[in-house]
């Protein structure tokens, strides 16, 4: 009998160990929460929904990856909150991540994100705030076709007008101090080094240096340093300035070469700066 009673005593151990580790081997995950804004009042029809996508770049790196996917989420009103699921072994410390949005009814999209800024670890603990925009369309004009009937009419999609062809590079982006544009007082600016394919420049507090490439339309930056100083009231321009470095691959100047932007791969504005 006493033999009995150990024997169950062990069995009754063991069912509990192994229950619990299957919960330690259960994949622990969290959820980014946070709500949709959009600057104005307006009616959502029914049967909007809307995805989320969670997206991340490593330091080092050039493009992001996706972490976290939700799709078909029902969208009813502004502000919407949501909420994404995400494996906590996917999260790092280190790196950048964006939030991408999209509305849509009956596979028109309605909304996307206005801009997409560069989170870090620590936002994703916090509820976010993200703010949407109606998506840019290319515009279209009505061209009468050579026929015998004269209203005949086509509709052609007008791509963005390309870059101009054979510009100079040189003294469209050498020899200035580009002043970023920032609603917060800054002192962040970029200087080209076109001989030697060099930029370098402050972020409003730490100095930093790297390569880049150009060309007529597109320019990428690779392997940068900077400094590691800790400026109070400035490292919240200087941090997205120089995140979004790494992600920009297009430029433009306007204005007779007083105005210089850069873009990222999804044309979104990242940067604008003027001359000095």
């Amino acid at each position: 009998m006493k033999k009995l009673y150990w024997v169950l005593i062990a069995i009754v151990i063991a069912v509990a160990l192994a229950e619990g580790y299957a919960l330690y081997q259960i994949p622990k995950s969290e959820t980014i929460k946070g709500v949709l804004n959009y600057d104005s009042s307006i009616e959502i029809k029914p049967g909007t929904s809307f995805k989320l996508s969670l997206e991340s770049r490593e330091q080092g790196e050039s493009k992001f990856a996706i972490l976290a996917a939700s799709e078909s989420n029902d969208f009813t009103q502004f502000p919407q909150h949501f909420s994404l699921p995400v494996l906590s072994k996917s999260l790092a410390n280190v790196g950048i991540y964006q939030l991408r949005v999209k509305v849509t009814h009956q596979q028109d999209v309605l909304f996307v994100n206005k801009g997409l800024l560069p989170l870090t670890r620590a936002d994703l603990k916090q509820p976010l705030n993200i703010d949407l925009q109606i998506p840019v369309i290319p515009r279209a004009k009505i061209i009468i076709t050579p026929s015998v009937a004269p209203t005949a009419i086509v509709e052609e999609i007008i791509q963005p007008t390309p870059m101009p062809i054979l510009l100079d590079v040189d003294k469209l982006l050498a020899n200035k101090r580009w002043l970023l544009q920032t609603k917060e007082s800054s002192e962040a600016y970029i200087i080209f080094d076109m001989k030697k394919q060099y930029a370098f420049g402050s972020g409003g507090c730490n100095k930093f240096q790297g390569g880049y490439q150009v060309d007529q339309s597109t320019i990428v930056f690779n392997q940068f340093i900077a400094s590691s100083k800790y400026c109070e009231q400035l490292m919240e321009v200087e941090t997205y300035f120089l995140s979004a470095l790494p992600k920009v691959t297009n430029w433009l100047v306007k204005e007779e070469g007083e105005t210089l932007y850069f873009y990222d791969d999804n044309k979104q504005l990242l940067l604008q700066f003027s001359a000095k």
